[in-house]
């Protein structure tokens, strides 16, 4: 009984709690400097279907080197304040998102994080449109 309390209060002030997170976000990603790279970074843009129970399907489209198109799908899950998605992209290996919203609240005008692929991270900002 104490678990199934502690677990609704922790859903209750979750920050996406009552968020609909659905629409199209537009922003950008930037990666680290490294020892490979030097810092670069590309338009992005998100659009997220809720699917029910903290899930959303998404569509990720941006550029890459300022001239290289991708466009991929993913399945998108709430956990926590957080929105996670993790899928394997070809010879990047797995790459991950993590974004959290601001302000937490059912309002959420902003999504930043990061993300990490192949040893690369960097981060992500986004606008809703």
């Amino acid at each position: 009984m104490k678990l199934a309390a502690i677990l609704l209060v922790t859903c209750l002030s979750s920050p996406l709690f009552g968020a609909d997170l659905s629409g199209h976000w537009k922003g950008t990603w930037t990666s680290a400097a490294n020892e490979r790279h030097r810092e670069h970074s590309g338009s992005l843009r998100v659009r997220l279907n809720y699917t029910g129970h903290g899930t959303y399907r998404a569509t990720f489209a941006g550029r890459f080197a300022k001239v290289v198109p991708f466009v991929y799908r993913a399945t998108v899950v709430q956990q926590g304040g957080r929105i996670v998605s993790t899928r394997r992209l070809g010879p990047l290996g797995e790459y991950r998102m993590q974004l959290a919203p601001w302000p937490s609240s059912s309002s959420v005008s902003t999504l930043t994080g990061g993300w990490s692929a192949a040893n690369e991270y960097g981060s992500i900002q986004l606008q809703r449109r």
